[in-house]
């Protein structure tokens, strides 16, 4: 018995057999096409993951990088500032230093011989030559009658010898303070650009670098006084903790102890009674 097929194109009259083959093929084609289909599915499934997980690794990237940058603005930021207070205190040892050498200056002059201009004179170590107040040498005509007029108070006051070190110390002073000063204008914009932001974070660390090789040795010596300070203080404090420590786990000597489960009263020994001894009650 034959079967007549009808679609949107032919009208066919299938036998029985005909139909199952049929049947079986578009079975198959169905079964071919949910196939492709699930491995489109898996296939995209598996595009959209990898897409997830590279766009998760690049946000880890861009964290790890901007946590790194952070990390370094603000260790150069608090070396900005421990280096502003350590500058401060090395411009004021340089200022203490400058009052006392000027004190001295003016206790020399005020001791020196005055030439008839006012300048102080120095009479040298050797008491054979003498220098003004700015360096200059006497001609040995005049250095001898001063000597001769005024030889005692000449050797009575200070050295040309003297006298030149306190200036050449003071005009080294003089010129290291201006230099910190200097050097404290180019840490203070250095921090403004870091603190702002400015640079990569390659330009960040070769900046750190230069800048540590900026630090006035004055600067460095304050540094390390802070640093050794702040060890003596931990030691300090370490050494102070370890005995509260102690002392709050030692046993008071005078302590009752309960040793069969009765209570424990704690008074006054009797007299002539060691002390400790714990009385158990009945």
């Amino acid at each position: 018995m034959a079967l007549t097929i009808f679609d949107e194109f032919n009208v066919k009259a299938l036998s029985p057999q005909a139909l199952a083959t049929l049947v079986a093929r578009q079975a198959t084609t169905r079964s071919y096409a949910v196939q492709k289909n699930e491995a489109d599915n898996i296939r995209r499934r598996d595009d959209e993951r990898r897409r997830r997980e590279e766009g998760q690794d690049a946000e880890d990237i861009v964290f790890l990088m901007a946590a790194v940058y952070h990390e370094t603005q603000m260790r150069m930021i608090a070396r900005f500032d421990e280096d502003a207070e350590a500058s401060r205190l090395a411009m004021a040892k340089i200022d203490k230093r400058l009052a006392e050498l000027e004190q001295e200056r003016l206790a020399m002059v005020e001791r020196a011989v005055k030439l008839p201009d006012g300048r102080a004179v120095f009479l040298s170590e050797d008491g054979k030559s003498i220098f003004t107040e700015d360096g200059e040498k006497l001609p040995e005509a005049e250095a001898e009658r001063l000597l001769e007029e005024r030889g005692d108070e000449l050797r009575a006051g200070y050295s040309s010898e003297r006298w030149k070190a306190v200036g050449d110390e003071r005009g080294a002073l003089v010129a290291e303070k201006a230099a910190l000063a200097e050097w404290d204008a180019y840490r203070e914009e250095l921090k403004a650009r870091v603190a702002g932001g400015e640079m990569t974070q390659d330009e960040l660390e070769e900046a750190e670098r230069d800048y540590e090789e900026s630090v006035p040795e004055t600067v460095k010596e304050m540094r390390a006084k802070r640093d050794a300070a702040e060890l003596l203080s931990e030691k300090q404090t370490a050494t102070r903790d370890d005995g509260i420590a102690k002392q709050a786990h030692a046993a008071p000597a005078d302590d009752a102890i309960d040793l069969t489960g009765t209570s424990v009263e704690r008074e006054a020994p009797a007299a002539g009674a060691p002390r400790g001894v714990p009385k158990f009650g009945m």
